[in-house]
């Protein structure tokens, strides 16, 4: 019985040992026909990993450069905010300091316009009649 035991075991050993074998087999026909890839790729991880490492840089350049941008941006944004602030307040100063004398000082100016025009209208027609007279 012992031999029996001993026989069925061993074949059955063969059997998975036979088993093993096709697999290891056909992982070792697996593993040849991808070495020509893995060689390929490791041949060109280095270049890709140093476009890898540009294309970061280029990034970060690229963010710095935005974020400076913003931060230009958001200062001249804020002095043309305090300009506009200042502009009602420079209106009003212009209405009752400037505006109305102006105004006055347009109405002397037209007042004394509308007197030499009389003026030289006058003197000029009394010229001319004393050319006639004379």
């Amino acid at each position: 019985m012992l031999e029996i035991s001993f026989i069925i075991l061993s074949v059955a050993f063969l059997l998975l040992a036979g088993s093993l074998a096709a697999i290891f087999f056909q992982l070792w026909r697996m593993m040849r026909r991808l070495m020509p890839t893995i060689d390929h790729l490791n041949q060109s991880i280095p270049g890709i990993l140093r476009n890898l490492e540009e294309v970061t840089a280029n990034i970060k350049g690229a963010s710095t450069h935005v974020q400076f941008q913003v931060e230009n941006l958001s200062r001249l944004l804020s002095q043309v905010q305090a300009w506009m602030a200042v502009i009602p307040v420079v209106e009003d100063k212009l209405k009752s300091g400037v505006i109305a004398p102006a105004k006055g000082g347009a109405r002397r100016l037209a007042a004394l316009a509308k007197g030499v025009s009389v003026f030289a209208r006058t003197f000029i027609s009394c010229r001319g009649e004393r050319k006639v007279d004379g």
